[in-house]
């Protein structure tokens, strides 16, 4: 179980008691939907499997919250960010202007 201090290492992402309204759409640890569940209830689910409750979707009503466990689901949400970073297209622009434009308008950009 992960204990997150508050010093924005967590990127807005709140887990466990954090987590202050009083109820959630719940997805366990399977993936399996549990329906809409009091959050201490939730809580107590989540303390139980030894995983943390960590808000998904607080945007949506009632938050949707998972059942994981959070320290591999932080690395693989920053491994993506790397992925993603590694295949970035960069084009490189030398030249005036004028053969930078024509040169953009050949390539298809």
């Amino acid at each position: 179980m992960a204990y997150v201090n508050n010093n924005n290492n967590n990127k807005g992402q709140r887990i466990n008691e954090m987590i202050r309204v009083r109820e959630v759409r719940l997805i366990d640890d399977e993936g399996n939907q549990l329906g809409i569940v009091a959050t201490p209830e939730a809580l107590r689910m989540a303390q139980d499997k030894d995983l943390d409750l960590v808000e998904v979707s607080p945007n949506a009503n009632p938050p949707v919250c998972k059942i994981l466990d959070y320290g591999k689901y932080r690395f693989e949400q920053e491994k993506k960010l790397r992925d993603a970073k590694k295949n970035q297209k960069v084009l490189k622009l030398e030249g005036n202007p004028h053969a930078a434009k024509n040169r953009l308008r050949r390539s298809g950009y």
